[in-house]
């Protein structure tokens, strides 16, 4: 049996689609987030290659699309958190003045302390249990398992650094089901 070697892109495509999958089967909401955010990780570190950090890249676009839908009084799918909802209701109002018409009109202040905070909130259960050994006896709050946030933020950034490959059509439907496109 010839085996071939997985590019970076086919390894991200393929933990989303698995984690696409194990919502679909209703698995264990940590286990999908290890895998979306291990795939989010991946990513993140791609996105570096090409000069444009991902903060610079990914929540331009994230943070754009969510406050267009809060303008609407749609939900926007963004993670629960006071640095999001801030930003969101900050860029709401420069698009309804006129100021932000686009993800390239937003400049986001000390973008590497917004992006290291935003990977905290991400990463809690993956460094969990990527770091045991420093405390053994600790244990993971249930509430900074966020598997749908890992999953979408995952799916966003395979979008951004590669535009033209289309995902499983399942991940859009999944976003849609989740009210998240």
């Amino acid at each position: 049996m010839a085996q071939h070697g997985l590019s970076k892109q086919d390894v991200a495509r393929r933990l989303i689609h698995a984690a696409v999958d194990m919502f679909e089967v209703n698995a264990d909401p940590l286990a999908i987030h290890v895998v979306g955010s291990s795939a989010f990780n991946l990513l993140r570190e791609l996105s570096k290659v090409g000069g444009t950090s991902f903060f610079e890249r990914v929540f331009r676009s994230v943070l754009f699309d969510g406050a267009t839908k809060r303008l609407k009084g749609e939900e926007n799918g963004l993670p629960e958190h006071p640095i999001v909802a801030e930003w969101v209701e900050g860029i709401a109002r420069a698009i309804d003045a006129g100021d932000v018409k686009s993800p390239e009109d937003i400049n986001i202040k000390d973008a590497p302390k917004a992006e290291l905070d935003a990977l905290k909130f991400l990463t809690v259960p993956f460094n969990f249990l990527k770091h045991a050994d420093r405390d053994p006896d600790g244990s993971l709050d249930e509430g900074d398992v966020k598997a749908m946030e890992a999953t979408s933020f995952a799916v966003t950034a395979y979008s951004l650094l590669f535009p033209t490959d289309d995902l499983d059509p399942k991940v859009a439907e999944f976003l849609r089901k989740n009210a998240i496109i």
